[in-house]
């Protein structure tokens, strides 16, 4: 089999437009590189929080009825279902899934489900438990430890594929697909582009998402409905309990969680694949460019409007408890600066090695960092309501956990494109690319 080769001195920015020839772009270019929504979700996502906030102080008792009391499909509130659909939907329908039968062919995909196994359910958990214990000691917070400790459990199948779009994960891996396709080609930087021009559909990586991306949200999704019980009653009604503790025990059931997350995850995950295959099949590639541009603009309003309905259901205990939320807030954003930080910088420190020549891009960090750094808040929420109700301590300290999380991993998505331009990142190392497929 013929090796792929790259050239190194000519990069390539996402969806194939080159960089300046430096190859450092400033700041303000990344900056202007940005969507309108990108360039200023930070914002929009404050506005969400006041609103949420606002509508559940005025207005709680309505919220409330409609949330609790509304539809619900299994133990998951419609309100959110809608909410998370419209979140989830247009990042997983530009996942190419028609190469998925060749990228499980790769031994570096395995590689990475082993490490993010190994982040997700070794390291970010017990992490979020070393927190809570170290800025909650309290035995009269005993019950906020508890909601703190059920957030770093629940790991993110969702808001990831934004972080990961945002801060430009897995740009390279389409020069892969690339020479899968066409592996008679010499993979030059300058033939890319040419391949490029005649590709017979949008497999490109062009939309800042891959499906390496997707596999690791998938693989996350099915470990939680095994691990996420046990993990749950592990760290919830022993690690974090205080001797001689009087609270309630959390009461778990496993076929509730794996309906919730088979529902968060399998509607979009059906709904992605079903929008594909007529994209695909209806629209010539420059058609499906301009669509896939205007449809990535619903997954930013599905999560401004999933924390509007978060904040309004919590926002009366907010405001009440407004001593003991930033007490809250503490370890959870500790937790999300440590562990993507920790992440992202193992990768990048270890880039010089033969192993990091071809795992430890940039593309391949940000992808692991915002995996690992993300959670599940939405299952984290349903679980102590469930368990504790509508009112405890447990549940505030849950839906604390968007309230720090979406503006914390947004900057950090700011960051790593920061941190792309300044920082030396190695190339994809072609030979890799061939042991791979041959392996």
């Amino acid at each position: 089999m013929k090796e792929f080769q790259i050239d190194d001195s000519d990069h390539i920015k996402s969806g194939g437009d080159q960089l300046s020839t430096s190859g450092k772009p400033r700041v303000l270019e990344l900056w202007k590189s940005l969507g309108f929504l990108d360039r200023f979700f930070a914002l929009f996502v404050l506005l969400a929080m006041v609103l949420g906030l606002l509508i559940g102080n005025i207005a709680e008792d309505q919220v409330h009825q409609h949330l609790n009391g509304g539809a619900k499909w299994g133990n998951v509130s419609i309100p959110i279902l809608v909410g998370l659909l419209v979140m989830i939907w247009p990042p997983l329908s530009k996942v190419e899934w028609e190469c998925l039968p060749k990228l499980l062919r790769a031994r570096e995909l395995w590689i990475h489900l082993t490490i993010s196994l190994l982040l997700n359910w070794l390291f970010a958990p017990f992490v979020m438990a070393g927190l809570a214990w170290a800025t909650l000691p309290e035995k009269e917070l005993q019950r906020e430890r508890v909601g703190v400790m059920l957030v770093g459990v629940a790991r993110c199948v969702a808001m990831v594929l934004i972080w990961n779009g945002i801060a430009r994960g897995d740009r390279n891996y389409w020069l892969y697909l690339h020479w899968l396709w066409f592996p008679n080609a010499n993979g030059s930087a300058t033939q890319t582009r040419q391949l490029d021009a005649r590709w017979p559909k949008p497999c490109l990586l062009k939309f800042h998402l891959t499906l390496r991306i997707a596999i690791l949200v998938v693989f996350n999704s099915l470990l939680q409905m095994v691990l996420f019980a046990p993990y749950s009653l592990l760290f919830a009604n022993i690690l974090s309990r205080s001797p001689n503790s009087s609270t309630p025990a959390l009461q778990l059931d496993y076929g509730n969680v794996a309906q919730s997350v088979s529902i968060y995850l399998g509607i979009p995950l059906v709904a992605g694949g079903f929008t594909r295959g007529i994209v695909c099949m209806s629209l010539s590639p420059r058609r499906q460019e301009k669509f896939y541009h205007i449809w990535d603009h619903l997954s930013g309003i599905g999560l401004l409007y999933v924390i509007t309905i978060l904040f309004a259901s919590q926002g009366k205990h907010i405001i009440t408890h407004i001593g003991r939320v930033f007490r809250i807030c503490v370890p959870l954003l500790l937790y999300f600066v440590i562990v993507w930080s920790t992440t992202f910088y193992t990768f990048w420190r270890i880039r010089s090695t033969v192993w990091g020549q071809a795992h430890s891009t940039y593309d391949k960090a940000v992808t692991q960092a915002f995996t690992a750094g993300s959670n599940n808040f939405e299952l984290a929420i349903a679980v102590a309501v469930a368990s504790f109700g509508q009112d405890a301590p447990e549940v505030l300290a849950a839906t604390l956990g968007p309230l720090v999380e979406v503006p914390a991993l947004l900057l950090l998505s700011y960051l790593a494109l920061y941190l792309q331009d300044q920082l030396d990142w190695p190339s994809k190392q072609p030979k890799t690319l061939n042991q791979t497929v041959e392996n």
